[in-house]
């Protein structure tokens, strides 16, 4: 993973925060949807949770695109497992039931 320099909101050529276009914005907006709905944590912050999708999901198409011909990883398909990875980030990132809130409260 080679950083990169940063690319202006000019070069992108495209409307910064506009969801239809820019998947930041659509994922800070799935964000706010699922915790106005109730389904995902509203004591996290919103930037905080898209980051996280945003890595999870990330991780995923980075692993497969770097390593998915090595045959020292034997890799389930990259469709199950980015449907894993959104799995485990939704159940990790929702609402806490009442033993969890009380754990978490001591």
């Amino acid at each position: 993973m080679t950083p990169h320099p940063a690319v202006t909101v000019e070069q992108r050529q495209i409307a910064k925060d506009d969801p239809m276009v820019d998947a930041w914005a659509f994922m800070r907006a799935a964000v706010a949807e699922g915790q106005a709905s109730g389904r995902l944590r509203a004591d996290l912050p919103p930037e905080a949770l898209g980051q996280l999708f945003f890595a999870g999901l990330h991780g995923v198409a980075a692993l497969h695109i770097a390593k998915a011909n090595d045959p020292w990883i034997n890799w389930v398909p990259v469709e199950q497992l980015a449907d894993l990875m959104v799995d485990a980030l939704l159940r990790g990132c929702g609402p806490r039931t009442e033993a969890e809130e009380a754990n978490h409260a001591r």
